[in-house]
């Protein structure tokens, strides 16, 4: 599965680059293994990978849908077996996404962006 969250920025007030990748690494705290940009100066963006690999909440139980049932059997593509997210910031907005990820990744990614939404008082559309 995968999502963005973007906040957008409603004000004048929006944290620079310094104070999200701050926010991103207080938030995320040891559950971060790596918090890497690219450093090529065109981009701000974080590539985040976090401890633990993948995980499912229903994978042993009974009478889950054919459709998850066939995902959860399905071997993960090599490089997408961790827990991973990105952080983009944009002109008006940052956003956390998500790529092939398992719920608790999900879930972490949303409460970062939640942190980022009501410290700066910004509009959250997740999709």
């Amino acid at each position: 599965m995968g999502a963005d969250r973007f906040v957008y920025w409603t004000t004048d007030r929006k944290p620079t680059w310094a104070e999200i990748r701050m926010v991103t690494e207080d938030f995320l705290g040891e559950m971060a293994t790596t918090i890497a940009e690219p450093g090529d100066g065109k981009l701000n963006v974080l590539f985040v990978t976090l401890v633990g690999k993948h995980s499912h909440p229903l994978r042993r139980i009974d009478g889950t849908s054919p459709a998850l049932s066939e995902y959860l059997r399905q071997p993960q593509e090599p490089g997408w077996e961790g827990r991973y997210l990105e952080v983009w910031e944009h002109n008006d907005s940052v956003n956390i996404e998500t790529r092939r990820q398992d719920e608790v990744t999900m879930r972490i990614a949303d409460g970062l962006a939640g942190v980022f939404a009501r410290f700066w008082d910004g509009k959250l559309e997740a999709g």
